[in-house]
C-alpha cells in the first residue's frame, strides 16, 4: 500500500511549521484559537476606531472644503492627509482585523494586494507631513514664495509611496492545496521571512527612521525662523505669523503620533521573524500580540484628524477650551446678545418717543452691570 503524498512537501520550510502549528489547533477551525474566546472584544475595540476614525476623517475633509480652505497649501496636503487615513481606517483596518481573527482563506490578489496596500498608505502618513514640512522650509528659511501644491508635487509623493512599499510584495508567496476544508480550498498566505529580514531593516531606516530625523531636523529650523520674525516683527502680519507658529506645531504633534503608533509595531517586527519548533506552541500569545500592535499603529487615523481639525478651527485666535478665558468670551458674547434684546424690546415699548439719548443711557447702564459682573469671575 502506497504511503499518502505529503500535500505540503513542494512548500517552503516556513509553511511546513505554519502548518504543523495549525494542524495542532485543527483545520477545521477557520478562527485562531488565540481569538476562540475574545472575539467579541476585539471585534469591538476595532469597530470602535473604525468607526470614530472614518467619522473624523469625513468631517474635516468636510469642513476643509466647506471653510474654503483648499487656497490654502497647508490644508491642501491636510486635505490629502486625511482622505489617506480615511482609506486606511476604512479598508486597511478592518481587513487587518479579518487576517488576525481567522487563518488565510481570502485568495491570491488578496494575499499580496493588502500588505501593499497597508505599506503603500502608511508610508503616505510618514512622507506627506514631510513634504508639508520641506515646502515650510523652503519658504521660510529659503526664502522661496509659498505656492499652492501643484499636482506634479502631489504625484510625486504618491509615486515615491508606491515605489517604496512594491518591492516587499516579492517576499508574499501564496499556496493553496487540493484538499477542502468546509468546501474551500486549503490555502496559505505566508511571508518569506529569511529573505526579508535584511529588506525589513533597510526599509525601516528608510521609511521611518530618516523622515522622522530630516522632519525634526526641518521642525528645529523652521520654528527658529518663525521665532526670529516674531522677534523682529518683519515680513509677516502677526495673524499670519500666529497661524503658522500654530500650524508648525500641530504638524510636529501630527508626525509625533504617528510614530508613536507605528513604533511598537515596526520593532516587534523587525526583532520577531518567523517561529520556530520551540515558539510553535505561543503562537497564541503572537496572535494576540500582534493584534493589539496593529489596533496601537491605527491609532494614528484617529489622531491625525483630531489635531487637524484644531488647526482647521484654529484659523482664528481663540482662547483654549475649559479656560477662563473661554467662559470669559462666551459670557460676554451671550450679555451682547442681552443687551441688544434688551433695547431692541425697550425701542419697541416705548415706540417712536424714545429718544437717541435713552437708548444710549441704557446701552451704557448695561455696559455698567457686564463689567461688573464680568469682574466677579476673574
Amino acid at each position: 500500500m502506497m504511503a499518502a503524498k505529503n500535500p505540503f512537501l513542494h512548500w517552503p520550510p516556513e509553511s511546513h511549521l505554519y502548518m504543523k502549528c495549525r494542524l495542532r489547533h485543527g483545520l477545521d477551525n477557520s478562527l485562531k484559537i488565540a481569538f476562540q474566546y475574545r472575539f467579541v472584544v476585539f471585534v469591538l475595540i476595532y469597530a470602535i476606531l473604525w468607526l470614530s476614525a472614518a467619522v473624523l476623517n469625513g468631517y474635516v475633509l468636510i469642513r476643509i472644503i466647506r471653510k474654503g480652505l483648499m487656497n490654502k497649501y497647508i490644508f491642501k496636503y491636510l486635505f490629502v492627509l486625511c482622505a489617506v487615513d480615511l482609506l486606511a481606517s476604512c479598508f486597511s483596518l478592518p481587513m487587518s482585523l479579518l487576517v488576525q481573527l481567522t487563518y488565510w482563506q481570502y485568495g491570491g490578489f488578496l494575499c499580496v494586494f493588502l500588505p501593499l496596500l497597508q505599506e503603500y498608505l502608511t508610508n503616505l502618513a510618514f512622507l506627506i507631513p514631510l513634504t508639508i514640512s520641506i515646502e515650510r522650509y523652503r519658504a521660510y528659511v529659503q526664502s522661496r514664495s509659498l505656492a499652492l501644491p501643484n499636482p506634479t508635487t502631489i504625484v510625486g509623493v504618491l509615486l515615491a509611496a508606491g515605489c517604496s512599499a512594491f518591492p516587499g510584495t516579492m517576499f508574499v508567496k501564496y499556496y493553496q492545496t487540493e484538499e477542502r476544508v468546509h468546501g474551500h480550498l486549503l490555502q496559505v498566505c505566508l511571508v518569506q521571512t529569511t529573505s526579508m529580514e535584511e529588506y525589513a531593516r533597510v526599509m525601516f531606516l528608510v521609511m521611518y527612521v530618516a523622515p522622522l530625523l530630516t522632519f525634526a531636523y526641518l521642525a528645529i529650523k523652521i520654528g527658529g525662523e518663525l521665532n526670529r520674525q516674531e522677534d523682529v516683527a518683519a515680513d509677516m502680519r502677526p495673524s499670519e505669523l500666529s497661524f503658522e507658529l500654530r500650524a508648525q506645531r500641530y504638524l510636529s504633534m501630527i508626525m509625533s503620533m504617528t510614530a508613536i503608533a507605528w513604533l511598537p509595531l515596526n520593532l516587534t517586527s523587525l526583532m520577531q521573524f518567523g517561529l520556530t519548533e520551540e515558539e510553535c506552541g505561543q503562537t497564541n500569545t503572537y496572535d494576540l500580540m500582534y493584534a493589539v500592535l496593529i489596533w496601537i499603529a491605527f491609532t494614528h487615523t484617529l489622531t491625525t484628524p483630531l489635531l487637524a481639525l484644531r488647526l482647521v478651527d484654529n484659523d482664528v485666535a481663540r482662547p483654549p477650551y475649559f479656560s477662563v478665558q473661554y467662559f470669559r468670551r462666551h459670557l460676554e458674547e451671550w450679555r451682547s446678545s442681552v443687551r441688544r434684546a434688551m433695547t431692541a424690546e425697550l425701542v419697541q415699548s416705548a415706540g417712536a418717543s424714545a429718544s437717541h439719548e435713552d437708548t444710549v443711557k441704557f446701552n451704557g447702564h448695561m455696559e455698567d452691570y457686564c463689567w461688573r459682573d464680568a469682574n466677579s469671575i476673574r
